[in-house]
C-alpha cells in the first residue's frame, strides 16, 4: 500500500485540529467520516498538477468548515448559554471569523477587496457581497466570459465589474436579448433577465443610441462598427452585466481600455445583506449574524463559460 505524501499527513494533522471548532458530540459522531473526506478530496485535488484545484480544494475546505462548524456550535450554545446570551456569542464569533478572514487575504500584496453596491450582476454577484480580487490576473491572458474588475472609463476613481463579452477583432452584436458574437448565438448561464419587455437600444444593439449614451459610446458606434456589429479593436474589450436588463456597460459607454483593468474576482469572503436602516456596514451593526449571507462565505467566483448554440 502506498504510503501518503508527508503534504497528506501534515494537512490531515491540520484538518484534526480545526475539527476541534465542532461541539464534542458532533466530532465523535462524524469525525472520522469528516477526516476521510478531506483526505479522498485532497488526494484528488493534488493528482492534478495545475494549482488552481489545490486553490479551490482549500477555499472550498475552508469554506465548508466555516459554515458547518459555526452552525453546529451555534446549535449547541443554544443549550448551553443562557436566553439573549448565545446572540451575542454568535455576533462575536461572526465578527471574529470575518476579521480572521480579511487578515489572512485582504492583506496579501496580490489581493484587494471591493464591495458589491449595484445590481448589474446579479445573478453572480450580489449587492452586499465583499469579495477579494486577484490583482495579478490582469498580467495574465484575459478570456472570453472572464469576470474582470476595472476603471470605469467614465470615472476612473470608481472600479467596476463586467464580464468579458467581446476580445480584440470579435464582431458582436444583442437581437431580442440574444448576444451573437463572430456569427454565433450564445447560450450564457450566468445571465437573467428581469424585464419581460424589449428595448429598442439596450435589447436589440447596436442601433441609434438614446440621449443617455455617452460621447464614448457614441464614438463606439461611429468608428467600430460594420455590417450592423460593435467590431472591438485593439487593446480594448466589450464587457456586459449579467444582469443583462440592469446594467450600464459596453452598450452605454464603450469599450474597456485593456491597461484599465486592475484584477479579476477570486471568491467572496462575506457577504451581507444590508437593510435600510442599518448603520454604516462597517460599523457591525447588531444584527451583523443574522444578515450574514453564510451560504456565500468564501464562495468561489471561477468563470463560467458560454456555449455557441448556433448562427
Amino acid at each position: 500500500m502506498k504510503r501518503p505524501s508527508r503534504a497528506t499527513v501534515v494537512l490531515g494533522r491540520l484538518y484534526g485540529a480545526l475539527l476541534y471548532a465542532y461541539p464534542g458530540e458532533f466530532r465523535r459522531q462524524f469525525g472520522a467520516e469528516m477526516r476521510q473526506m478531506f483526505r479522498d478530496r485532497w488526494l484528488a485535488a493534488s493528482a492534478d498538477t495545475r494549482r488552481a484545484p489545490r486553490l479551490r480544494f482549500f477555499v472550498e475546505m475552508a469554506r465548508d468548515w466555516l459554515v458547518s462548524s459555526h452552525r453546529e456550535r451555534m446549535a449547541n450554545m443554544k443549550t448551553t448559554i443562557p436566553a439573549g446570551g448565545w446572540r451575542r456569542a454568535a455576533r462575536g464569533l461572526g465578527m471574529a471569523t470575518v476579521t480572521l478572514l480579511v487578515c489572512l487575504f485582504v492583506s496579501s500584496a496580490f489581493l484587494k477587496a471591493y464591495v458589491i453596491q449595484s445590481a448589474s450582476m446579479e445573478g453572480s454577484l450580489q449587492i452586499g457581497d465583499h469579495i477579494l480580487v486577484n490583482k495579478l490576473g490582469p498580467s495574465r491572458e484575459i478570456r472570453r466570459d472572464d469576470l474582470i474588475n476595472f476603471r470605469y472609463p467614465q470615472d476612473g476613481r470608481q472600479i467596476f465589474v463586467k464580464r468579458v463579452i467581446g476580445l480584440p477583432g470579435d464582431r458582436i452584436r444583442l437581437v431580442d436579448k440574444q448576444v451573437i458574437r463572430n456569427g454565433h448565438r450564445l447560450s450564457e448561464p450566468y445571465v437573467q433577465h428581469n424585464t419581460p419587455t424589449i428595448d429598442a437600444y439596450r435589447d436589440n444593439f447596436p442601433g441609434d443610441p438614446p440621449s443617455l449614451v455617452p460621447a464614448s459610446g457614441r464614438d463606439m458606434l461611429e468608428h467600430h462598427m460594420a455590417n450592423g456589429e460593435v467590431i472591438v479593436p485593439a487593446g480594448s474589450l466589450f464587457v456586459l452585466g449579467d444582469n443583462r436588463d440592469d446594467s450600464l456597460d459596453s452598450r452605454y459607454w464603450g469599450f474597456v481600455p485593456r491597461e484599465d483593468v486592475v484584477g479579476r474576482p477570486l471568491l467572496v469572503y462575506w457577504s451581507y445583506d444590508r437593510q435600510p436602516d442599518d448603520t454604516r456596514l462597517g460599523e457591525m451593526p447588531a444584527h451583523f449574524f443574522s444578515r450574514t449571507r453564510w451560504n456565500r462565505t468564501l464562495h468561489w467566483l471561477g468563470s463560467a463559460h458560454a456555449v455557441e448554440v448556433g448562427r
